[in-house]
């Protein structure tokens, strides 16, 4: 499995939080009970599981906690009264903690680029919309502080950023791609009231808008942070 925290692979080491705790149990029983004469479904029986582990990778160790709920509905009832094995059984998993996964980045990436970047992350599963708004907000930052493209339009300074030879090839291929599925017209302008304009996207198109900008943070800050630093030791 990928941890939560870090997205590295760990191994699924899942161990019980606490003893399995039986919800409903009395009450499908006397529900059985009530029906015993009928040749309905008779009861359903939930049990609730908490499991922990930590991430077994040394630069992470951080702790993941989920909730199973698993759902057993039983068949018809014997002459005797008695409950028929389960005809269907079923799961749900919820991650408790930590309650919204996030993505690794760099301890070179300053602020407030690395703030925008792990809130937008962080709710990417829950809001891919409000996560493309800081995505986006981070990305015109980005080109404009260290690529030098000012346009008010977003698209512009992508399309600048792109038809530049001078940068990695992969890096504005990337780029040309995010700049071919969004809609990026609407997000750095206002309307007549001066309100800004949600933008609706999907999960892949906000999850590819944080690739680019991982892309660039290696690009921008991290390569020439770590070939200043080499420098300096040679």
């Amino acid at each position: 499995m990928k941890c939560p925290t870090c997205s590295e692979n760990t191994p699924d080491s899942w161990l019980p939080f606490w003893p399995d705790s039986k919800l409903l149990g009395e009450h499908a029983s006397r529900r059985a009970e009530t029906m015993r004469d009928t040749n309905l479904d008779v009861s359903g029986d939930t049990t609730v599981k908490i499991n922990y582990m930590r991430c077994a990778n040394p630069g992470c160790g951080q702790m993941a906690i989920r909730l199973v709920e698993e759902h057993v509905e039983f068949g018809e009832t014997s002459e005797q009264g008695d409950l028929i094995a389960p005809l269907h059984r079923s799961s749900q998993l919820w991650m408790i903690y930590p309650r919204h996964s996030s993505r690794p980045i760099d301890l070179l990436v300053p602020e407030p680029f690395r703030r925008d970047y792990l809130e937008s992350a962080a709710i990417l599963e829950i809001s891919p919309r409000m996560s493309a708004v800081l995505s986006r907000r981070l990305l015109a930052d980005l080109l404009e502080q260290y690529a030098d493209e000012s346009d008010f339009i977003l698209a512009a300074r992508l399309k600048h950023f792109v038809e530049d030879t001078t940068r990695p090839f992969a890096l504005r291929k990337k780029a040309q791609v995010l700049n071919e599925i969004a809609d990026f017209g609407a997000h750095t302008q206002r309307d007549k009231n001066d309100q800004a304009i949600i933008i609706d996207v999907d999960y892949d198109e906000a999850e590819w808008t944080l690739q680019v900008i991982d892309s660039l943070f290696d690009e921008f800050i991290i390569k020439p942070t770590n070939d200043a630093q080499r420098l300096a030791a040679l």
